[in-house]
């Protein structure tokens, strides 16, 4: 199959052309950055084009077909074992960097700051963080041993085996989460919040990713609720960054305005709030 013949049967189903051009540098094994030179006469000669054509018929994203995705300008292994890295995300990495480089917030230096990264998935986040920002220290916690064997691939990806600690920890039992919150000074967290009801209104789209990294109860709330709380108990100030659904900030402004919370927004690139900064004093 040529290139031209190979965009135009899969451009219903990938929409994207960055996801289709991954997908070539996929099947010829060659840097994505050499495929938008190719003619698109060139064929497509690889073991690799039935299997691929097969999983785009199913509805398979193409992360999880090529088991990769660019986060922050690196190249992270994914696999239906965790969430697809989306660029919103990339939103909390960026404010988390200026806070901890601005360390007249905490007063402290980068190497005797502890942070954690709460429901990591595949790891982006806390790993990220550990690329960017020479010194530092990153706890990585998640539940699903799934997930855990992912960040372990990506921690030996990017060598930082020795500067990051992984913690399997189930963040719905209450004590986990105030000893994560009082043993850290930033608390970085995607945690789950898509209510029961949304998930089956878009249960298509979200299909083949781990319904356990998406889905909580109390309307999507839960797990914001038990963070926001045990933040307020903690004796020494922290700061708690989070993404957040689409249609909570109100519910979170108002939930932190009650507890007396210093807090902002940042809105992602459809101008909507995505991302919850707050800390005690």
């Amino acid at each position: 199959m040529r290139i031209d013949d190979f965009h135009r049967s899969v451009k219903s189903q990938v929409e994207n052309l960055s996801d289709r051009l991954d997908l070539i540098s996929y099947m010829l094994d060659i840097p994505y950055s050499e495929v938008v030179s190719l003619n698109r006469d060139t064929v497509i000669n690889s073991p690799l084009l039935d299997i691929v054509l097969s999983k785009i018929n199913e509805g398979i994203p193409v992360a999880y077909i090529t088991c990769r995705r660019e986060f922050y300008g690196h190249e992270f292994y994914v696999d239906n074992g965790v969430l697809i890295p989306r660029v919103e995300t990339e939103i909390l990495v960026t404010e988390a960097i200026r806070i901890i480089n601005d360390n007249k917030l905490l007063d402290k230096d980068v190497a005797d700051l502890k942070v954690v990264d709460l429901f990591t998935g595949s790891g982006v986040v806390g790993i990220t963080l550990l690329n960017e920002i020479r010194g530092l220290n990153v706890a990585v916690v998640d539940i699903s041993d799934e997930a855990l064997r992912v960040v372990k691939k990506n921690v030996n990806k990017f060598n930082v085996e020795s500067r990051i600690e992984i913690v399997k920890l189930d963040l719905s039992v209450e004590i986990n989460v105030e000893n994560m919150l009082s043993d850290n000074d930033i608390i970085l967290a995607n945690p789950p919040y898509v209510s029961e009801e949304y998930y089956i209104d878009m249960v298509e789209n979200l299909k083949h990713e781990p319904k356990i990294a998406l889905v909580t109860k109390d309307n999507g709330l839960f797990y914001y609720n038990m963070l926001i709380y045990f933040l307020t108990q903690c004796r020494d100030r922290k700061i708690l960054i989070t993404e957040i659904g689409f249609d909570q900030s109100d519910y979170l402004k108002e939930l932190c305005y009650n507890y007396g919370l210093t807090h902002y927004f940042l809105k992602d690139y459809l101008g909507i709030n995505r991302v919850l900064v707050c800390s005690k004093g």
